[in-house]
This record gives C-alpha cells, sequence and structure tokens, in this order.
C-alpha cells in the first residue's frame, strides 16, 4: 500500500475517533450516559445514509487523487467495482466490537 493510501487512512481514522467523541458528548448531554461503541458503530457510523458516514466519505472523496491508483488496481483485481465501493469499503472497515 503506497504512502499517500496510508496518508488518507490515518486522516480519515482520526476523523472517525472524532466522531465517537461527538456521540459521547451528545448522549452524554441528551442520555447522562455514554453510548456503547458497539451501537455508535452499528446504528450511527456504519449506516451509508448516516450523517457521520456521509463525513467520512466526503474526506476520501476530497483525497482522491491520493487513492487513486489503489483504486485502479483493486479496480483491476476485481475486488471493488466503482469508487463508491471502494470508497465504503474504506469508510466502513472499522471492526465493529
Amino acid at each position: 500500500m503506497s504512502n499517500s493510501v496510508q496518508q488518507v487512512e490515518g486522516g480519515e481514522t482520526i476523523l472517525h475517533e472524532t466522531q465517537h467523541v461527538d456521540i459521547d458528548q451528545q448522549t452524554l448531554i441528551t442520555d447522562r450516559a455514554m453510548s456503547n461503541q458497539f451501537y455508535q458503530h452499528k446504528d450511527w457510523m456504519k449506516p451509508t445514509s448516516s450523517d457521520y458516514y456521509k463525513e467520512r466519505a466526503d474526506f476520501y472523496i476530497e483525497n482522491k487523487q491520493m487513492w487513486q491508483a489503489d483504486y485502479e488496481r483493486q479496480k483491476a483485481q476485481g475486488k471493488v467495482k466503482s469508487e463508491s465501493e471502494y470508497i465504503e469499503s474504506k469508510v466502513n472497515d472499522f471492526r465493529n466490537n
């Protein structure tokens, strides 16, 4: 994997972890407790319709030049069929505890 792909993945990881902090703050205010990370992933971050997913996907779109060659390679190998599938595989590659 190229250094530029690793940089994008690292940036997206920071964004992902920041989203956990945002969710924790929201649930502390509204529920007086932090939401379990399993449910944060499953219910808030993983659905492609969620704002949290869209924010991370937009980060990938903004940095397309850094992962374009990796996408082309994976597409040629039949691992992904489209850019949106590639982005989803990257954005939702976290382990759902």
